[in-house]
């Protein structure tokens, strides 16, 4: 089930012809969400599959989500730059985020609550029960197992990744900034979509020499 809480957003740079001089403009377009799954690392969870979840959950390494979107409207055009307007289920906010992008292809699957799906994508297997991710031997862990998501994401597998702190909520929503060259190798191909994760992690009030959780 793809999320309607979150758009993409496009600066695309064109040169126009005015008056026999030529003349920078910029073209604003939204993107939908084509396919997105929430993933979990933890134990128990890591092969589970929620691509029909109506929800996506950001919470550090333990969970995180993937997204894609149509971009062929795009191809020809120069990306100047990119946000994702991300719609928030609850009072939590978001503060530094990165977004990459994804080196193997992935199946969103219809599960829910962590459900095996068989040729669906989970944290553990780019499709279940025993596809993974990246079958290179330099991911191979010390019971001869291939490595899971992190093995395409996050420079590794020949991905590129950014992060941004965001901007506080307006209105129930923030918006994400995503480096232009993150869309464009989406756009040619190089990627197979978005990663987004919470890049912070947990959050600490401190007050003089009291820090509270």
């Amino acid at each position: 089930m793809t999320s309607n809480r979150i758009r993409l957003i496009i600066y695309v740079a064109l040169i126009a012809t005015l008056g026999g001089s030529a003349r920078a403009l910029c073209e604003t377009t939204e993107f939908p969400v084509a396919r997105d799954l929430w993933v979990s690392s933890a134990g128990g969870e890591e092969h589970g599959n929620n691509g029909g979840a109506p929800r996506l959950k950001l919470k550090g390494y333990q969970e995180f989500s993937l997204l894609d979107f149509d971009l062929d409207s795009l191809r020809g055009k120069k990306i100047k730059s990119a946000r994702l307007l991300v719609t928030l289920a609850g009072e939590e906010r978001l503060y530094r985020t990165a977004v990459g992008t994804i080196s193997e292809e992935w199946t969103e699957g219809t599960g829910a609550n962590y459900e095996r799906q068989d040729g669906s994508s989970s944290f553990a297997m780019r499709a279940e029960p025993d596809v993974p991710w990246f079958t290179s031997s330099d991911f191979l862990n010390a019971r001869g197992e291939y490595s899971d998501l992190t093995s395409v994401i996050f420079s590794e597998g020949g991905s590129i990744w950014s992060h941004a702190d965001v901007a506080k909520p307006s209105e129930g929503r923030q918006m994400i900034e995503v480096a232009p060259e993150i869309v464009t190798s989406r756009l040619y191909g190089f990627s197979y979509g978005f990663v987004l994760f919470d890049d912070q992690g947990t959050e600490l009030k401190r007050d003089g020499e009291v820090v509270e959780l």
